[in-house]
């Protein structure tokens, strides 16, 4: 089904919306669905940066979970397909600690890389958030 010009209307709302609900910038749709791709392809290959930096870029994925109940159905169903091929990618390069994740938001950001490198890895070690080997 094409998308007409109350759906491109609605994108532009949500990014309006949650611009002035305190989110740094009026971000598009695309933007933020290519910042999360762009969050799962290090976390796969071993994400280095610190704890901190890790709950930040997983943020996007929370503006997009928000961004969804402002945008119209047919937005929403031109999402689905995009966001669960990346959702699974990111569950399957992460795993569940053994603790809360200081800072972190919704239940499924608790989740850790499986491939810890860097700072990230001294961070959690640093938190006992895995188990020791």
């Amino acid at each position: 089904m094409p998308l007409g010009p109350k759906d491109y209307e609605s994108v532009l709302y949500a990014g309006r919306t949650l611009h002035q609900r305190g989110w740094i910038k009026v971000y598009m749709l695309n933007e933020q669905v290519d910042a999360w791709q762009h969050m799962v392809e290090p976390v796969e290959k071993g994400y280095s940066r610190t704890i901190d930096a890790n709950t930040n870029d997983l943020a996007v994925r929370d503006w997009i979970d928000q961004a969804r109940s402002l945008m119209t159905r047919s937005i929403v169903l031109s999402l689905v397909g995009r966001l669960a091929a990346l959702d699974e990618r990111f569950m399957d390069a992460t795993t569940a600690p053994r603790r809360h994740i200081p800072g972190a938001g919704p239940e499924w950001w608790y989740r850790v890389p499986k491939v810890l490198v860097g700072e990230l890895g001294e961070d959690v070690e640093r938190l006992h958030l895995t188990e020791a080997e």
